[in-house]
C-alpha cells in the first residue's frame, strides 16, 4: 500500500470508529493526546452550537454509543489528502454522520516511527 493510501485509510478509521461502534479503532489509529474540536449545526433551530472539545478518552467513549441505533448511513467517506510532509499530513473528510447530516473534518496525522496516527480532528457540520 502506498504511503498516500495509508494516510487516507488511517484518516477514514476516525469515521469508521463511530460508524462501526468500535472504540478499538480509536486506540489503534489515534495518539493518546489526540483531540476533536469543532462546531455542530442545529438544523432544527438553524443555529450553531458552541465550540465543542473532546479528548481522546471522550472520543473513545462516544464511539461506544453514537451509532448504536444505526443512525449513520453506510455512505462513502470522501477523502482528500491536502498536504503530506515527512512527519505530518492533513486529510479532509466529508462524511454523513446521520441521514442528511454531513460533516467536514480536517484530520491531522503524525508519523511516529513508521506508523501514521491521528493527532487532531477539526470539524464542523455542513449547514
Amino acid at each position: 500500500m502506498s504511503e498516500t493510501l495509508t494516510i487516507t485509510e488511517t484518516a477514514k478509521q476516525y469515521v469508521n470508529a463511530f460508524r462501526n461502534v468500535n472504540p478499538k479503532l480509536i486506540d489503534k489509529h489515534f495518539i493518546p493526546t489526540a483531540f476533536k474540536t469543532g462546531y455542530f449545526y442545529d438544523y432544527d433551530n438553524k443555529i450553531w452550537a458552541p465550540l465543542s472539545l473532546h479528548s481522546f478518552e471522550q472520543m473513545r467513549e462516544w464511539t461506544k454509543t453514537y451509532n448504536i441505533n444505526g443512525i449513520m448511513p453506510n455512505s462513502e467517506i470522501e477523502t482528500t489528502l491536502l498536504d503530506q510532509q515527512e512527519k505530518m499530513a492533513v486529510v479532509k473528510i466529508i462524511a454523513e454522520w446521520a441521514s442528511g447530516v454531513i460533516g467536514c473534518d480536517y484530520i491531522i496525522l503524525l508519523k511516529q516511527e513508521k506508523e501514521w496516527l491521528i493527532s487532531a480532528v477539526y470539524w464542523q457540520s455542513i449547514a
